[in-house]
């Protein structure tokens, strides 16, 4: 059906529910890429052994295990720290991420 296509997925996350729904259409497309954010300041939340930290890692957000040949996950960084005004700016900093990544020409 759409096998000459390709897709893009902007996602928080790829595990669980959106890495098996992703996964279970990978025969329909060409190609599908993934864009996952992650937060590259939890790494500092493993100096002082904080769990709500952990669940930010890099580890914690992306399942790489047995994905098909013709999906690509590409990490998204997003730097900000866990304030109200972090929060309030998040979409607009992801947006600007994925442009950013989208320019490089990563997803083609």
């Amino acid at each position: 059906m759409f096998k000459d296509k390709n897709i893009l997925f902007i996602t928080h996350s790829y595990r669980n529910w959106v890495k098996d729904r992703i996964e279970s259409i990978a025969d329909n497309f060409n190609k599908i890429y993934v864009l996952v954010r992650y937060k590259p300041i939890s790494k500092i939340g493993v100096l002082f052994n904080s769990n709500i930290f952990k669940m930010h890692t890099k580890e914690m957000v992306f399942d790489m295990n047995c994905m098909p040949s013709n999906v690509k996950v590409i990490p998204v960084p997003l730097w900000y720290l866990p304030t109200n005004n972090g929060y309030l700016n998040l979409g607009e900093n992801h947006f600007k991420a994925v442009k950013r990544i989208l320019k490089k020409g990563s997803v083609k």
